[in-house]
């Protein structure tokens, strides 16, 4: 695939309903501290990019995992961060799925948990169906 869909699928990634519903309540609570959270990590992310790429490149590593591993010389490390990882991950999609259906409870009177199960379902079928795929052949047609 091109830069164009892989680049726009992560955009769209990052722009889940946390980020829509959030930030907006976000700024309305606490005030743009936010804001300037985004802008600074508009500057640090390719610093950290140059940093992180150029020792893993170096090292010939496939992955943070495998650099924990080299680092600490431990596997039960490396395990480990898999494991924060994917908690992490369970965490998030949670929150993913739970945001647009208090907004479809809210706005359509749909039920929370018919909601959470619609808003799953095709978030399952859009990515097995092959989401980078679908997503460019919906907005720019690419083959």
């Amino acid at each position: 695939m091109g830069a164009i869909p892989v680049a726009a699928s992560i955009l769209v990634s990052y722009l889940s309903a946390i980020t829509i519903l959030g930030y907006p309540s976000e700024v309305y609570t606490y005030g743009s501290q936010v804001f300037l959270m985004t802008l600074l990590g508009i500057v640090t992310t390719p610093i950290a990019i140059f940093i992180f790429v150029k020792v893993m490149y170096d090292l010939k590593l496939t992955s943070a995992y495998k650099y924990l591993e080299l680092r600490y010389d431990s596997v039960v490390v490396r395990w480990l961060g898999s494991l924060i990882f994917i908690c992490q991950l369970l965490f998030i999609s949670g929150i993913v799925l739970y945001a647009p259906s208090i907004v479809m409870e809210t706005m359509m009177g749909v039920p929370l948990w018919m909601s959470v199960i619609g808003v799953g379902t095709i978030g399952t079928i859009y990515t097995s169906v092959g989401g980078i795929k679908a997503f460019g052949l919906m907005f720019f047609n690419f083959s």
